[in-house]
């Protein structure tokens, strides 16, 4: 429950421009499902994440992230809440009026294809290997 209650304080957070405040609890709430295997809540920490994202207008980390939630969601066989659908298809109908068709599906495509032992984020090209219960708040 600790995690729900971090996502919604973070939503609320989002709503009210404070970032950091937001980012912090993700953090915690993605730790937290990712080591319980909570995996419906990791399905739910990374559309919010891309809703930070989108709200910071950083489209290509919400891209990556909606790319590695639909992934997850396959791999686990979760599926997506009715309750988080909005949010989702909000997020994705605003990256891709915003990049475009083309950079839209080659971030998506990169995003599915980020691992939970890797990091989102890209150094001198290379992708970095962090422990999985950092890796989808390595994304955001």
């Amino acid at each position: 429950m600790l995690t729900l209650f971090l996502l919604c304080l973070a939503t609320v957070n989002i709503a009210g421009g404070q970032y950091g405040d937001a980012q912090r609890q993700l953090d915690e709430s993605l730790k937290i499902a990712s080591t319980s295997h909570f995996l419906e809540y990791i399905t739910d920490c990374l559309i919010v994440s891309a809703s930070l994202a989108v709200a910071q207008k950083q489209y290509g980390r919400a891209v990556r992230l909606l790319g590695a939630c639909e992934k997850h969601r396959e791999d686990t066989g979760t599926p997506l809440h009715p309750k988080n659908r909005l949010e989702y298809e909000r997020n994705v109908t605003e990256a891709r009026a915003f990049l475009g068709e083309k950079p839209f599906a080659a971030l998506w495509a990169e995003g599915r294809g980020i691992s939970p032992t890797q990091d989102g984020r890209r150094t001198n090209d290379s992708v970095m290997a962090v422990p999985p219960c950092q890796f989808f708040s390595s994304l955001v």
